[in-house]
Order: structure tokens, then sequence, then C-alpha cells
């Protein structure tokens, strides 16, 4: 997910071919259009807009991600498949999305904001959909959705959970005709993005940890003790700013440079 060389997370580097979009000209070129012309039209205008942004290169990451939008830009799906150090099974979803999501039978859902664009993947993908339904005065009418599951741990494999994944998305591909089948769905916990809380570790060291991905935690419940280093090893306790549910939990290196670029 991040380029060795110079630290760049891949999937924050999508980029918004809306950005700089015609929209009043557009909506008055196509006025009176059906909902099939005008998405053949958008994607057209959506691809040049790519093509010419290639055309001023970048960085590595940034032309991966333009040749993926550029391959994904002729579907009205994408299901953008992640996993994370220690995880409980949640997904990314946009808020139009509200009633197709718990087709995928996850239980934990983030709610994202129609206009939510950070650089990643599955935001690139629904934003622009979004917003032309928001400019054509037609929300219900979108037809184009993603989403991102994060689907456990990426160090061990549960081929039972697996398998519950893959029936979770051939039940939502069944929902929207993709294919035959009959989808089912559950009840999902919806948390909006704004409610969603990171919670940073104090210091480097090693974890001792007191819950686990997928706990119900109290304000102020132990989440974790952190035993660094220093003189004298110590202990630093991190405990949960809010009520929630533990989602993911992340271990990350980092490597600690002295000031000045002075040799140790």
């Amino acid at each position: 997910r991040f380029d060795a060389v110079t630290g760049d997370n891949f999937n924050r580097m999508y980029y918004l071919p809306t950005k700089a979009f015609p929209w009043d000209s557009f909506l008055h070129q196509h006025e009176g259009a059906d909902q099939k012309t005008l998405a053949r039209a958008f994607r057209g205008e959506l691809k040049k807009a790519l093509l010419l942004r290639r055309q001023k290169g970048g960085t590595i990451a940034e032309r991966l991600a333009l040749n993926l939008q550029l391959l994904s830009i002729e579907y009205d799906h994408c299901l953008d498949l992640h996993c994370a150090n220690r995880s409980e099974r949640h997904i990314y979803a946009p808020e139009y999305t509200r009633e197709d999501v718990p087709f995928f039978q996850i239980r934990n859902v983030l709610l994202m904001p129609n206009d939510s664009f950070s650089g990643a993947m599955d935001e690139v993908f629904f934003h622009p959909w979004a917003e032309l339904a928001r400019k054509h005065g037609t929300p219900a009418s979108v037809g184009v959705q993603s989403f991102t599951l994060e689907l456990g741990d990426q160090e061990e494999m549960d081929r039972a959970m697996a398998e519950k994944d893959l029936g979770g998305i051939l039940s939502y591909l069944a929902h929207r005709g993709v294919l035959a089948g009959k989808p089912r769905k559950i009840k999902p916990v919806y948390c909006t993005l704004e409610n969603y809380t990171t919670v940073h570790s104090p210091r480097g060291g090693l974890v001792d940890w007191k819950r686990r991905p997928g706990d119900q935690v109290k304000k102020n419940d132990l989440l974790a003790c952190i035993l660094h280093f220093n003189e004298e090893p110590t202990f630093h306790e991190v405990r949960s700013p809010i009520d929630g549910i533990i989602t993911p939990a992340a271990v990350r290196l980092a490597m600690r440079f002295p000031p000045d670029n002075r040799r140790w």
C-alpha cells in the first residue's frame, strides 16, 4: 500500500476527474436525455479528463492510480477488498447506498458522505456519479456504486470466514441484478464517518492488547498497554476516548531519526 521509496500511500493518489468539470455546459447539452444516454456521455467525459491528466505524467503511484481508473471507467460496481493487521470485518459505504449495503452481510458499516473524497479508490469511483445525480436533480437514479470491504486480518487465513465473505459479495451482486441468485441481507450497525475515531499510541513500543477488534467498549476502558524502553522500561496505558466498537487494530513500524540529520 505504501511506496517503499517515497512513502506515498497508493490508495490516496486517485485523481478526481470532475475537479474542473464543465457541469453547466454538459447538463445543458444533455438536457432531456434518458439515463442511459446521460451515463454514456458522462463516462466519455470522465475518460477524456483522465487521459488528459495522464499526459502530464506523475509519480509511480499517480500513474498506477490513473491506469486503474481508466480500466474501471466502464463499470458500474467497484469492490475494493482490503485487510488490516488485526481487524473486525467492516465496510465503507457512501450514504446513498444505505439500502444496498446490508446485502453484503457485514455487521459494521461506516457511512461516508456522498461528496467524500480523500484520494481513495472507492471515493473516486462513486463521487463523480453522486455529484452528477445531485446536479442533474435525480439523486435516486445513481446506478454506480463502490465500497471498501475490510475483510479481517492480513496475516491469518480463515477459510470458513472467507467463504462467508464470498457469500456476502454474491448476495450483493444478486441484489444488484449482476448475478442470478437469492440475495439475503442483515441489519447492520451504521456509523457515520464523522463519528469514527482513531486512537493513536502515545509512543512506540511493545503492545499488550487488552481489547480485541469486534469488542464493544465504553469511554475510558483500557484498550492496550505500551511497553516503552527508555532509561527504564515503562508501561503507558491507552484508553478509549468514547463508547464504541473496535474495528481495526493496526501496528505500523516507524524509524526515529535524530534532529538536524546527525548520526546516532
